[in-house]
């Protein structure tokens, strides 16, 4: 009797280890699509977009702003050649 129960064990650990493989088979799969799916985000997000800023209100500021930023760009663009 002690050896249909360690038959018995041996087949249920057996059960077990394959339904894990098979869980951790299906968790790379959905990983890999979700990789996939992010890498696909990725590549769409390096085109080139432009911004437009409008800087209103009373007060100083807003010209001082607007040439700051044009000479960051300029800076930056400067910088890449």
């Amino acid at each position: 009797m002690t050896d249909n129960n360690e038959n018995s064990n041996s087949i249920d650990e057996e059960k077990q280890m394959s339904l894990e493989e098979r869980k951790a088979q299906r968790h790379k799969q959905r990983q890999q699509r979700v990789k996939e799916s992010v890498d696909a985000k990725i590549a769409a997000a390096q085109e080139e977009k432009g911004i437009l800023l409008v800087l209103t209100g009373n007060g100083k500021g807003k010209s001082t702003s607007g040439l700051a930023r044009l000479r960051a760009v300029s800076v930056t663009v400067k910088s890449l050649r």
